[in-house]
């Protein structure tokens, strides 16, 4: 019996071990679970903050990345004007016809963008802009024009861009009494006005809009003024030589040219810009034609020869072509010299 109890004591002690170890155990257990969610916590926090600095620098960087499209975009239009280099500006140049355009080229050199308002083939008298062309007249440095009339049509447009620019050439505005007496705005057809005064007034517009290349358009100036008095003196040798100093043109664009050199303009088919002469005119024309012995008609590529062709076919001479503008793209004539020397080349012929 005493064997028996002692027994369940036995038991029952070993029991109450075991669950005293157990309860031990899980209280282990739930204090290192307890442990264990606090070093996971810990870490979480740790994995935040590292990634909070992170997504900080990310931000930083994404920032810098987005400015940088603006300050390229802002360094390509100062390219765009500089040229490339960052420091060179080129001038944006608008002028109304081919020659101007050209003399503007010859003195930019590549300090200047040109920009040629009447297409080869058209007349000053009778065109309209486009509205591409009126937004390079809003947006040029320089415009150069004629004046007297002749391009007022590129001062029609003033809407966009940053309006007309402060500099604006107007060659016949400070023109002389011999300007007026003529009525001829044409004086570019002029190599000795061109030499003296077209060409360094276009220098000094263009100093004025990019004065650190000065030098540079003033040294190409001088370049192209002892070029355009090899064609003064050249042109005036020829002429000399010439027979007859008279001539017939389609519209009186050749005065100054003829006063330069001694020549005669005995009439113009044209009687008014843009209109065909009436029936009385050319009748006048023919008998002026038959009383000087001319016998070469002038037409230009920028009106239509009927008129010529059919004084010409009174009188029995021919027609030439002079062409007052020429253009980029024709064949000795997409240069002021080129121009002059075609010009130069069809007055001998005819004056023979």
């Amino acid at each position: 019996m005493t064997d028996i109890k002692g027994g369940a004591k036995a038991r029952t002690k070993a029991r109450n071990i075991k669950e005293n170890v157990k309860g031990r155990s899980r209280r282990t257990a739930g204090a290192l679970l307890e442990s264990g969610l606090v070093f996971l916590i810990l870490i979480g926090a740790l994995v935040l903050i590292f990634a909070g600095n992170d997504k900080l620098k990310l931000d930083t960087d994404q920032t810098a990345t987005m400015k940088s499209p603006t300050t390229s975009a802002g360094s390509d239009r100062q390219d765009s004007q500089d040229n490339g280099s960052g420091s060179m500006r080129v001038v944006r140049v608008v002028a109304t016809i081919f020659p101007l355009a050209d003399i503007a080229r010859q003195i930019g050199g590549n300090r200047v963008n040109v920009t040629t308002l009447l297409p080869p083939g058209a007349s000053p008298h009778t065109f309209e802009l486009t509205p591409g062309q009126a937004r390079e007249i809003a947006n040029a440095d320089v415009i150069i024009r004629v004046g007297s009339g002749l391009d007022d049509w590129a001062l029609r447009s003033r809407e966009g861009g940053r309006g007309l620019p402060p500099v604006i050439i107007v060659l016949t505005g400070n023109s002389s009494d011999h300007d007026h007496a003529h009525g001829d705005p044409h004086i570019w057809l002029d190599p000795v006005r061109v030499k003296d005064e077209i060409a360094p007034r276009i220098a000094e517009a263009l100093a004025a809009k990019a004065p650190d290349a000065r030098e540079l358009f003033e040294s190409n100036l001088r370049k192209y003024q002892g070029e355009l008095e090899i064609l003064h003196d050249h042109i005036a040798r020829v002429i000399r030589k010439c027979r007859t100093k008279k001539y017939i043109s389609f519209h009186s664009a050749w005065r100054h040219f003829g006063a330069r050199y001694g020549l005669t303009e005995v009439a113009s088919i044209e009687e008014f810009p843009g209109r065909e002469p009436s029936a009385r005119w050319i009748a006048n024309i023919v008998n002026l034609a038959r009383k000087n012995e001319v016998k070469v008609i002038f037409a230009e590529p920028q009106f239509s020869p009927k008129v010529a062709r059919a004084i010409a076919g009174e009188i029995g001479g021919r027609v030439l072509l002079l062409d007052p503008l020429g253009g980029e793209g024709i064949q000795g004539r997409d240069s002021y010299l080129g121009l002059m020397n075609y010009n130069l080349s069809i007055f001998e012929e005819a004056l023979q």
